[in-house]
């Protein structure tokens, strides 16, 4: 299997932040930052970052600037540390107001002015393999509080929120 420095850098990011987090405290607003962590506990990882920016997320953003109902995209990333092919998460997103909201896989974008489909993720993800995925919810990423997956038949797991990062102190623009 061929590792690539963000595949890398997911695993890491993943060992270091453990499983989805057992805080049932749903976050304010301001301690949104757009990125979700978490783990089955039993091999599998995930990232969920609307923050993030890549080539194909911009497409899929370029695409959505014609729509009616804006949508925010996020970049699903997937670690399949296990000996065993791991469904592809299913993903559920909670509002401030409590209701749950699926995230869609994204499977088309706009290229060269006409639509074209985007690589299918598959259901499942390989055997200590990676995949990555384009999710897309129906309004801006604050008005998510909490991400959680499933896999399969197992219990939803709560990814936990990434806290925003503070200013550096010492620091000053210009």
């Amino acid at each position: 299997m061929r590792w690539t420095l963000p595949v890398i850098a997911l695993a890491a990011g993943l060992l270091i932040a453990g499983c989805g987090g057992d805080d049932a405290r749903i976050p304010r607003s301001t301690e949104v930052t757009g990125r979700f962590v978490g783990s089955d506990g039993k091999g599998v990882g995930i990232a969920v970052d609307f923050g993030g920016y890549d080539a194909e997320k911009r497409k899929i953003e370029t695409a959505l600037q014609t729509e009616a109902t804006p949508a925010s995209v996020g970049i699903v990333s997937v670690v399949n540390r296990t000996t065993s092919l791991a469904p592809m998460p299913v993903l559920t997103a909670t509002t401030p107001d409590g209701r749950r909201v699926r995230l869609a896989v994204a499977t088309k974008t706009i290229r060269r002015g006409s639509v074209a489909p985007l690589p299918d993720p598959g259901p499942y993800v390989p055997v200590e393999g990676a995949l990555t995925a384009y999710v897309l919810f129906p309004g801006p990423v604050t008005d998510i509080r909490q991400i959680t997956m499933r896999l399969g038949r197992g219990e939803p797991v709560r990814l936990s929120p990434e806290a925003v990062s503070p200013e550096p102190a010492g620091e000053e623009d210009g």
